[in-house]
């Protein structure tokens, strides 16, 4: 999945989910979209699982429950914005303008 011949280096980030619930339906359907639009290979790690990011499934086969600690990783041009994005999104505990993890702001 990453370059083998060193020419670009594999950046990581560690994050921590915060979310009551783990790592859910909707904020897997956040990280999918960050990494389909970034155009860059993502890998996420948590404990002895390593999956691909750009499928929900996949995601959701890591059962990552809140306080997990995961590890993403990516290379490639433009691979440090998809990581600064996907590590603001579990900063932010996966809110956007005008919502929050319960649904939209009223």
């Amino acid at each position: 999945m990453f370059a083998e011949d060193g020419s670009e280096p594999v950046l990581s980030r560690r994050v921590t989910v915060n979310l009551a619930e783990g790592l859910h339906v909707r904020p897997i359907a956040m990280i999918v979209d960050v990494v389909n639009d970034g155009g860059v290979p993502v890998l996420i790690r948590f404990g002895e699982k390593e999956v691909e990011a750009n499928s929900q499934l996949n995601l959701m086969l890591l059962a990552a429950p809140q306080g997990s600690e995961l590890e993403i990783l990516s290379d490639g041009e433009g691979a440090d914005r998809v990581l600064d994005q996907l590590e603001n999104l579990f900063l932010t505990n996966f809110e956007v303008e005008g919502t929050t993890e319960s649904g939209p702001v009223q």
